[in-house]
């Protein structure tokens, strides 16, 4: 495996040994003209890797099938060197073809074929129904959790689907057993928020909607969401620090929506967590 290292504005590269004393830099970039969780070789223009690779995963190292390929299919003295010579005859094989696509022109690859990666749970929000512990090792318990005592196992799910019975806790079948458990996986995945404010537009109107400012929880940072609830869809969303500078910024963002419609009043009866139900107790089950 090659080590992935960081150069000027952002770029990073690898190394590729293509014989006992030659190496060539392999940069790496990302273009939205390239598929998720794919990679381009832009061979015939810049000569550079091309990603797009999700916020939530991140990539560890480039695999040696990248030196493998570079030595077998791209040197020009080699006669099956098809990926500088994609229209003389030779097979190509099934685990790349040709790519263009806007400004890429080369060859594309599964992402698993030339790099690791790895999920980033720091994008994605708490499962509601998660009590275990986060990347980093913090502890989370679910709004639903069940249980008096905090359990030994590493992850339990709270719906209601899930567990055997108010006495017992059960374990995430994705991750019981394991040290890292990924809250991502949890069964009846549904994530927690709260909404910050909410405001109706053009109310009285046929073009009324209601808008709901959410505040999602990852396990480092915090996710905004501008929720319309009439078409039950994410208008704008942004990933940020979990601050109160952060809040008071996305909240001017929110209004300065909500105040392009001919009119809109705050919700005052919506200001309040909608995906926290009332707790279960442990305690209340006893009486």
């Amino acid at each position: 495996m090659a080590v992935i290292h960081e150069s000027t504005f952002d770029t990073r590269y690898f190394q590729v040994k293509i014989n006992k004393e030659d190496t060539v830099n392999l940069f790496i970039h990302n273009s939205d003209d390239v598929p998720k969780n794919k990679v381009v070789y832009d061979f015939f223009a810049s000569g550079a890797l091309y990603i797009n690779l999700p916020n939530n995963y991140t990539l560890l190292s480039a695999n040696d099938s990248m030196q493998t390929i570079y030595r077998n299919y791209i040197l020009p003295d080699n006669s099956s060197a098809f990926i500088k010579n994609p229209n003389d005859g030779v097979v190509t094989p099934p685990w790349t073809e040709r790519y263009k696509q806007g400004s890429l022109d080369g060859w594309i690859f599964d992402i698993s074929i030339l790099f690791n990666i790895e999920m980033n749970n720091s994008f994605i929000p708490i499962c509601k129904h998660y009590t275990g512990f986060l990347p980093g090792g913090k502890k989370v318990v679910s709004p639903n959790y069940h249980f008096a005592n905090e359990s030994s196992l590493n992850s339990i799910c709270s719906n209601d689907k899930v567990y055997a019975n108010k006495f017992t806790p059960h374990g995430c079948m994705y991750s019981q057993g394991t040290s890292n458990s990924n809250f991502s996986l949890c069964p009846f995945y549904e994530y927690q928020y709260e909404v910050i404010e909410s405001f109706v537009v053009d109310s009285n109107t046929p073009k009324e909607k209601t808008f709901e400012l959410r505040y999602i929880k990852s396990s480092n940072q915090a996710i905004y969401q501008v929720f319309d609830v009439s078409l039950n869809q994410i208008n704008y969303s942004s990933l940020s620090e979990d601050t109160p500078e952060s809040l008071e910024s996305i909240k001017l963002v929110f209004k300065e929506i909500v105040s392009s419609y001919n009119s809109f009043e705050l919700n005052q009866n919506k200001d309040e967590v909608v995906s926290n139900p009332d707790k279960k107790s442990y305690i209340l089950s006893l009486v």
